[in-house]
Parts: C-alpha cells; structure tokens; sequence
C-alpha cells in the first residue's frame, strides 16, 4: 500500500489560502493512507491545546477541517491520550505553552499506530512529536563506527583482541587463509559488542538530560514567569544538542554510503524502464514497396 506523507509549516498570519491551496492539491492525488504532520501555527481546541487565552495562536480555519474530515484524518495525540494536556511550543513573550504541532493520519492507519510521544525541546524552539507506525519493513547494513577508535579505552581492548588471537591461534596450528577469515569474524562480533555498550552509555546519558529537562519543563507550566527555570532549560538542552548532533552526523554517513552503494548501478525501477525502451524499438515487421516482410 503506497501512502502519502505531507510534512506543512504554516504561516503565522492568515492560513485560509494556505490551507486552500492544500486541499486543492489533495483533491488531485489518490491515496488510501494519509499522514498530515508539521507546525500548523495554530491549535485545534483552544480550551485543551493552549494555557491561556492569547490571541497568538487561535483556532485553525474551517478548511483544515474540511480536510480532515474530506480524508477521515486523526489527530494522533488526541486518539492516543483523549482529553489529556500536553504542549509542543512556548511562547516567551506570552508566557504561554500550546500544542501547534500536530500528526494526523487517516482513520484506516490508527490500528498500526505504536507510540505517540512529545518529547523534549532540543534543536528547536518546539517540541518534536514522534510516531511509530508498525508494518514497516526495515534495513540493515552493518558498518564499523569509526568513532570507537577515537575513544583510548576502547582502542586498549580492540589492541588486547587482536594480540590475545594471534596468540592463540598460530598459522602452524591451521592455514593462514582460515586464521585470517576467524579473525575478521571475531573482530567484526568485537567491534559490534563495544559499539553495542558505548551506544547504551550514550543512549543512557541522553535519557538523564531528557528527563532533566522534562522536569524542568514541566515546573516552568506550572510557572510560565520563572525566568530561572527557562535559564536551566537552555543549558540543559546545549548539552543534549551536542550528543544529537553527533548521532546525526553518524545516521547522514550511514545515509551516503547506502545511496552511494546504488550510485552506478541499475535498480529495478531502471531496468523496468530500459525493458520497455527496448520493447517500444524493437523492430518486428519491414515494409518495402507497399510488401510485408517479416
């Protein structure tokens, strides 16, 4: 089943042509599955998805409801945990949290939605909303991560591996070709297990400065005004901004070698294009003097 994902960023001010324009091309596409998601700069119940009653962030216009309704969307949030509170952005002027960052999904896709979360800020000034949907087939590739021989800890156990196999298996004892195959192989099972432990402490390190910033977050809804609370947030989310961008620089490498892997070679929809090219001039059939000749 193919599904159509649309990632939107409203404008601030007047949304009716924007989302207009939204409908219009929608009513052009045909898709069973729909996933609507981005900062919609304004909320869909003003009692529930915002603190106070500013006028920064007012209801959404009638046309992102016809919309929903048009494609049976679902607000993920609001499916998941009913009528319960919870913000993905605050406004330091107003003073005031609200929930302009939403998932819709079509009604068919609720049954494979997993969780639903708001998490943290960290990049941005919003809070980033996840979604996992299962069904979705994944693929892996294993690749070293070249930042374990950065770490001098981790380079004295990969050192201690490679003398401690060597040392007990010597080419007298077996050929060279099979003592260099079963070293490749307990250096990769190596690699992979001390990359497995330092990816645990860094997972477990990131979940202390979430939570830590999660509290605080939450003492600042209680006291939008408390200047000192929103000081320690900010310093809390530098530190977890240095530990995301690295995982990031490592899943964009992890990105380029897997579409580089691909750079020079014909894939399937490729080879299905250059089967019907040669199908369409295929000669089957000359014509001379008004005469058939096959």
């Amino acid at each position: 089943e193919k599904t159509l994902s649309i990632a939107i960023y409203a404008p601030n001010g007047p949304k009716i042509n924007f989302f207009t324009d939204l409908l219009k091309e929608l009513f052009e596409v045909n898709y069973e599955n729909v996933i609507l998601l981005g900062d919609f700069n304004g909320v869909i119940n003003p009692s529930l998805d915002r603190t106070t009653k500013t006028d920064e962030h007012r209801k959404l216009p009638k046309v992102l409801f016809d919309i929903i309704q048009h494609h049976q969307l679902k607000d993920t949030w609001r499916e998941k945990y009913g009528d319960s509170r919870d913000y993905t952005f605050f406004s330091p002027r107003h003073k005031s949290f609200s929930r302009i960052d939403m998932i819709f999904m079509t009604e068919k896709m609720l049954s494979r939605m997993g969780k639903v979360d708001i998490k943290v800020q960290t990049l941005s000034d919003h809070n980033p909303m996840t979604i996992s949907v299962t069904g979705l087939r994944k693929f892996f590739r294993w690749r070293v991560n070249e930042e374990l021989f950065a770490k001098q800890d981790l380079n004295n156990k990969i050192e201690k591996t490679i003398i401690d196999y060597f040392n007990n298996n010597r080419p007298e004892h077996t050929s060279r070709l099979v003592t260099w195959d079963a070293f490749k192989a307990v250096m990769r099972g190596q690699l992979i297990y001390l990359n497995k432990m330092q990816k645990q402490k860094e997972e477990n390190e990131r979940i202390q400065l979430e939570e830590q910033i999660k509290l605080k977050e939450q003492k600042l809804k209680n006291k939008p005004k408390d200047s000192t609370t929103q000081q320690e947030i900010k310093i809390l989310q530098t530190q977890l901004e240095s530990k995301l961008t690295k995982e990031t620089e490592w899943l964009l490498k992890k990105t380029r070698q897997r579409e580089f892997e691909w750079a020079n070679k014909p894939g399937k929809l490729l080879a299905w294009r250059l089967k019907n090219i040669k199908e369409r001039k295929r000669i089957v059939r000359i014509i001379a003097e008004e005469k058939e000749i096959v």
